[in-house]
This record gives structure tokens, sequence and C-alpha cells, in this order.
């Protein structure tokens, strides 16, 4: 009796949810047909209704990455992406100078780490600008999947003085080439004529904080349509220039490095193109922690690094999870998402791998996807196939929380999945991803929720 019970529950799950006119033989493996007279085996059902939509948080972290991100970038359905790079410089402390040594220049260095997004080839420029604001004051700890942040992507700074400027081809620079800005010479010489009368402001570093709080890197917002990462760990520094004379000229310099990254962040700000076009078009300048239904952005979702746009799952069609055969029978549930045909190869590489959230109907971003036994687990890229017209798409199995939400039998309107850039590159990257929505015309580039759940009738039952 409870097998006929079991096999009225899959052929009702087939008749609801079974797409086209492909029949449960068609989407079945049998098993041992070679022994007995039976009609067993696994049947995956992949037409679960899903609801895809672009959510955007109100904040992300982007401090302690160890990339300077600068420049701006326009997107033609995300709209403006601007990234200004704020860091501390310590002192170097106490200094043997010379009543007679001679002040040269003062520079700042930096470079480049490799990242870029956008047009490579149009000009590349921003300014060198004293910080006005009191970092320690602005500073806020927020811990994130166990990771401390200080810093956001909304964190905005007030600017003194244009020390220096800096613009170039990005295409005639390669990753090790260290970028030499010359600074305001009177800054420089008022810096290094501190050193000379060994004040406590340059030689302190608690009191040389307050007296020079910062370092920001201001895109040119007018010209600039790239966004390139530069490496702000070690090789940011600010190097004062001076020569020796005696028998002959000795040149010397006095080297200010950055700070520890705690005060190392990237201030990323949005905005809809100039044109009116872009994702923040449809939203109400009040409302914060939103979501846009995919069908508002020609059935497409995206993903945006730095700047908390993420991709939501959601999952209406369990709300007839009634009809599914007992938990125990379930063998894996994996949600499939698949990148869309016009991703910009000039614009992003697909990731190998993404971050998956819990979250709910307010788009909290809760606690990463983990196995039984508490490891994190990501959302895989797939890419190896043996038919080249088949699409790469990410997968996650998704079985211990899809088990766990129907326990009571009950589906919570809350259960859902935030998608997003993978650990540091979410504050440290502009990637841009999309992918296809759940009224994609392009059925190829649909997600699925695929679950997997045996099935078994033998001859003695009929």
């Amino acid at each position: 009796m409870h097998k006929y019970l079991f096999i009225c529950s899959v052929i009702l799950i087939a008749i609801c949810f079974a797409c086209g006119d492909q029949s449960l033989d068609e989407i079945s493996t049998p098993m041992g047909e070679e022994y007995i007279d039976n009609s067993a085996g696994i049947v995956m059902i992949d037409t679960f209704s899903i609801s895809m939509s672009t959510a955007i948080l109100d904040s992300v972290g982007t401090s302690q990455t160890g990339t300077a991100l600068v420049g701006s970038f326009s997107h033609p359905q995300l709209g403006n992406v601007h990234s200004d790079a704020i860091f501390r410089m310590t002192t170097p402390g106490k200094q043997v100078l010379d009543e007679d040594d001679i002040y040269d220049s003062i520079e700042f260095c930096i470079k480049y780490d490799g990242y870029y997004l956008g047009d490579t080839i149009s000009e590349h420029s921003f300014t060198v600008n004293e910080v006005a604001s009191d970092l320690i004051d602005m500073k806020k700890d927020q811990e994130v999947n166990n990771v401390k942040y200080n810093f956001y992507n909304t964190t905005r700074v007030l600017a003194k003085r244009e020390l220096g400027s800096f613009s170039t081809s990005f295409s005639k620079v390669s990753d090790t080439d260290t970028i030499k800005i010359p600074l305001d010479k009177e800054f420089g010489r008022d810096l290094f004529e501190m050193f000379k009368r060994r004040t406590d402001t340059i030689e302190q570093s608690s009191l040389f904080l307050d007296f020079f709080r910062g370092i920001v890197l201001k895109s040119n917002r007018e010209t600039n349509n790239t966004i390139i990462g530069y490496d702000a760990s070690e090789s940011i520094c600010m190097k004062i220039f001076y020569h020796r004379t005696m028998d002959q000229r000795v040149d010397k310099e006095i080297v200010f490095k950055a700070e520890s990254s705690a005060y190392q962040f990237n201030s990323i700000e949005t905005e809809d193109a100039s044109d009116g076009s872009g994702i923040y078009t449809l939203l109400d300048n009040e409302n914060i922690d939103i979501d846009i239904n995919s069908k508002d952005l020609n059935d497409i979702c995206y993903v945006q690094g730095g700047t908390g746009i993420l991709t939501k799952f959601e999952f209406p069609g369990l709300k007839r999870a009634e009809m599914l055969p007992a938990l125990n029978q379930i063998i894996k549930a994996e949600l499939i998402l698949v990148p869309t045909a016009n991703v910009e190869d000039d614009f992003n590489t697909l990731l190998s791998n993404l971050a998956v959230y819990e979250s709910d109907t307010k788009n909290a971003r809760k606690d990463q996807l983990t196995t039984n036994s508490g490891d994190v687990v990501y959302m895989q890229l797939n890419d190896n196939f043996l038919d080249e017209e088949e699409n790469p798409y990410y997968s996650i199995d998704i079985t211990r929380q899809f088990v766990t939400e129907l326990l009571d039998g009950v589906y919570d309107d809350d259960f859902s999945f935030l998608v997003g850039l993978p650990g540091t590159l979410e504050g440290s990257t502009v990637t841009t991803l999309s992918f296809g929505g759940h009224n994609n015309q392009d059925k190829d580039f649909e997600p699925k929720l695929r679950l997997y759940t045996y099935y078994y009738k033998d001859s003695y039952d009929d």
C-alpha cells in the first residue's frame, strides 16, 4: 500500500511540474531491470517555479581588501559607478637631519594590482587629495560572515587641497609598473621643515595622524570610463627627497608608508547614466534593501561587486511542497544559475565560484550556505562540456537547506537566497555578472531548481 502511495505522489509531481512532453521514463534512471520485473529509479524534476530579482543592499564592506579601486565606469543597464580610494599614511618618526640638508621634492607612489574594468584604451586620470574627515570618528565595526569591516562603499570623506594628479592610457602600463606622482612642492617642504625642527607632530604617530588624516585618490568622473585596481598594501608610500652636500652630493629620502589596512577602503558611488538609463531609475530613493524583479530588467538579474547588487532567488513553487514524496526519498536538490549570452567580454570574465547566502523578504544577508559539517559551500562554475553548444552555468547543492525548510510541511515565504561575489572580491572589485531571469525568452538561460528523488514499483504490487 505504501508503495502505491509513493508512486501516486511521484505521478502527481510529474503532472504538476513536468515540462513540455518529457515523460517520467525519459527523465528517470531504471534500476535492476535484469533481475526483477520492476519500474524503479531516480526521477529529476526541474520545473519548480522560481522567482528571481536583483537585490540592492544598503551597503557592503570595502575595507581591508588590499585593493584601491579608482575610476569611473558606465554599465548600459546598471548606470554609472565611481570609486575613490582612501587610506592613512604613517610617519617614519624621528629623522637625523643636518641643518644644511636641502629639500628637493615629494612624490606619491602606488602600483597596479592587475584588476581593471571598462575601456582600457581611454584616458584614466585621478587626483591625489588630502583627507579632511576624521576617519577614526567614521570607523564603524561590523562583522559579516566572520570578516570584520570598518568602512563601506557608502562611506564618504571630505577632501582638502589637491596635492597632485595623474593621467595615462591604461593600455600603456603593466601590472609591475609603479606610478610615481609628483606632489605639491610646498606641501613637501612643510613636512621636511617639521622634521628639521623635530616637532612632535611629525615624529609622533598619533599626532601626525591627527595633523595629516590621510589621502583620497579621486576619480575624474568626466573623462574616465575605466576602474583600475591598485595594490593598497606595502607598495603605497609617500617620499620626500632631499640631498646633503659634503665633498659631493648625497641624495637621501624620507618614506611615509600606508597605515594598517583597517583604514584602507573604497568609497563607491552609483548613479543613473547621463541619458537617464540605469537600474536606479526603478527605485524609490527613500527605500533601501529592495529588489527589482527580473521582468523589469529585460528578464536579466545582476551581481556587481562594490555596490551591493546581488541576485535573489525565491521559490514560490514550493508552496505546493505537500505533494512531494517523503523527505527521506529526496536524493539531491540542486540550484542552477545561467550567465546570459550577452556577457560583455570586455567588462568581465566568469568567476570560478559565487557566494550564496540565506535571506528573507527584507533582503537581509544572513549566513553563507554550509554543509552538514559546517563547511562553506559555493555556487561552482561548470564550463567543461562535450557539447560546444551547451552554455556554462553555476550550480550549488541545497539539499540540506531544502529538506530543513520543508521538515514541518509548511513553506516559509522568507525562504530565499542571495548570490554575490565571493570573499574580498565584493569589496575590491566592481566585477559585473548577468544571469537569465525566470521569464527569460531563451529557455537555455532560465534558472532551475532540480530535485532528484526515488521512484519504485515492482511486479508484486500489481
